[in-house]
């Protein structure tokens, strides 16, 4: 059955509060749109490059080290090994080796490969139980250009080595840098073989826990004010509707 009686017609007064509610949310829209750019400035994808060990060192006094001195000579770690927090991953049959046969920037072992005991055409990835911030590495080699040797990291960038003698001698590259964009591995590769390398002193420091609202924080922010909005809106028509005066919900007054 249907009821003849008409609904009641909308009053001045009720328009009016429409349009404070739409202003209200335009502003709601405005303060998470603000929200989502401070968001997205503070997620910036920021990198800086070291030109040698002593400027990493520098800012990274209390990172942890890797350096293999305190393995025997010889050992073989195989592909898919976890020692210390770091898995370690060759792209061949070859496995990462510690070797003193050549020369390391902490004695006596530096990291090889099973084979040659030196790196060649095959890469080494490392990859770590926790995000991390910053990575240096020495490379023994007898290159000598910017970027002989690179670093791949898991979040797809690419950085280049640097050329940063070992002491007391004239050759030896360096890898150090920090990102903004945190990762979780770095593969170590000559991009156009030719001289080998060895590697000595991984360095890396985690990175550290981020305080900015992730984007389902500010989802939720978003339904919480938009329901807040509903609910004031839904309590001024009642009250008008009733002579009453305009309620206050959570502090939000619409006059």
């Amino acid at each position: 059955m249907y009821s003849n009686i008409a609904p009641p017609a909308v009053t001045g007064k009720q328009r009016g509060t429409v349009r404070r509610v739409i202003m209200i949310n335009f502003k709601i829209f405005l303060g998470v749109a603000c929200l989502i750019a401070v968001f997205n400035v503070q997620q910036a994808h920021a990198q800086m490059v070291f030109p040698d060990r002593t400027a990493f060192d520098s800012a990274y006094s209390t990172a942890s080290a890797q350096n293999w001195d305190s393995f025997a000579n010889g050992t073989v770690i195989a592909n898919g090994t976890t020692l210390n927090g770091i898995t370690y991953q060759t792209n061949s049959s070859n496995s990462a080796l510690v070797t003193s046969a050549w020369l390391s920037s902490s004695a006596p072992n530096g990291l090889g490969e099973t084979g040659d005991t030196y790196f060649t055409s095959d890469s080494i990835t490392f990859t770590f139980s926790q995000p991390l911030s910053a990575f240096a590495i020495d490379i023994n080699t007898y290159a000598t250009n910017h970027g002989d040797i690179t670093a791949t990291l898991g979040n797809g960038s690419v950085i280049d080595s640097t050329f940063d003698p070992f002491p007391g001698f004239n050759t030896g590259e360096f890898l150090g840098f920090s990102d903004t964009s945190s990762f979780n591995s770095v593969t170590i590769e000559d991009p156009s073989p030719g001289d080998g390398y060895t590697l000595d002193t991984l360095m890396y420091a985690n990175a550290p826990k981020s305080a900015v609202p992730e984007p389902t924080t500010v989802a939720l922010m978003i339904v919480g004010l938009m329901g807040i909005t509903v609910i004031t809106f839904k309590s001024r028509i009642k009250s008008e509707s009733t002579g009453k005066g305009p309620l206050s919900i959570s502090g939000l007054l619409i006059n």
